[in-house]
C-alpha cells in the first residue's frame, strides 16, 4: 500500500469521526433546545457528508480513468 492510500483512508476515518461528532453534537443541542447550536450541528453534518461523497465520486471517476488507460 503506497502513501497516497494510507492518507486517503487517514482522511476517509476523520471524515467519518467528524461525521460521529456531528451527530452527538446534534442529539445534545436537540437535548438543550438550543437552535443555533441544532442549526451549526446539521451544517457540520450536511458538510461531512458532501465531502465524503463528494471524495467517494472523485476515486470513483479516478478508478474508471485508470482502469480506461490499462486496456
Amino acid at each position: 500500500m503506497n502513501e497516497e492510500m494510507v492518507l486517503e483512508y487517514c482522511c476517509q476515518i476523520l471524515r467519518l469521526v467528524g461525521f460521529i461528532f456531528g451527530i452527538i453534537s446534534l442529539k445534545i443541542e436537540i437535548d438543550s433546545l438550543n437552535t443555533e447550536g441544532i442549526v451549526l450541528s446539521c451544517m457540520m453534518i450536511i458538510v461531512f457528508v458532501v465531502t465524503f461523497l463528494t471524495r467517494l465520486r472523485i476515486s470513483h471517476i479516478e478508478d474508471g480513468v485508470s482502469r480506461g488507460g490499462k486496456k
